[in-house]
């Protein structure tokens, strides 16, 4: 097993995402509103906002990162592999803290610190881009992540503000 090292001095990574079907290749997103390529961290983007997710389409020709800056809402940026942005789109009303592309790639999942799951349909133009479930070895893969509803977080605030008031 080889081991490489990616090193930015004084950053924060938030999200990382590999490049589909390449070992050792990816895209990381930090505190320092860049996105690197850690093959070579020359190439890299400037973002003008922090990023805090990153999901490749199972294509590899484009990606979506979350904007996940605090007091900006949160927004979902489009851009294509070789850095170029595209497109933002407003989807939260604070940072953007969990991502994800479903299996079959028509859908990204995205969690915002406001307490919201919002389901965006998107479309692979290239539709060999999208996985079926014989590339999944007919089983579905779990998520390694809860998502709450805004109740469920309403409550969790209204519990932490009584308690801090009880101090």
């Amino acid at each position: 097993m080889q081991d490489y090292d990616f090193n930015q001095k004084g950053v924060n990574f938030t999200g990382l995402s590999m490049f589909p079907n390449q070992n050792y290749n990816a895209l990381v997103v930090g505190t320092d509103r860049h996105i690197f390529h850690t093959r070579d961290p020359k190439l890299s983007a400037n973002s003008k906002h922090i990023l805090s997710q990153i999901n490749f389409l199972a294509s590899g020709k484009a990606f979506f990162a979350g904007v996940g800056e605090e007091n900006r809402p949160g927004a979902i940026q489009i851009w294509k592999s070789s850095l170029e942005k595209i497109n933002e789109v407003q989807a939260h009303g604070k940072g953007v803290e969990r991502m994800r592309i479903s299996h079959d790639n028509n859908f990204l999942f995205t969690a915002g610190k406001d307490g919201t799951l919002v389901i965006h349909d998107i479309k692979d133009r290239d539709p060999r881009g999208g996985l079926n479930k014989r590339d999944l070895g007919g089983v579905l893969q779990f998520s390694e992540e809860i998502l709450t509803e805004k109740a469920e977080m309403e409550e969790f605030d209204n519990q932490k503000e009584t308690l801090e008031n009880e101090l």
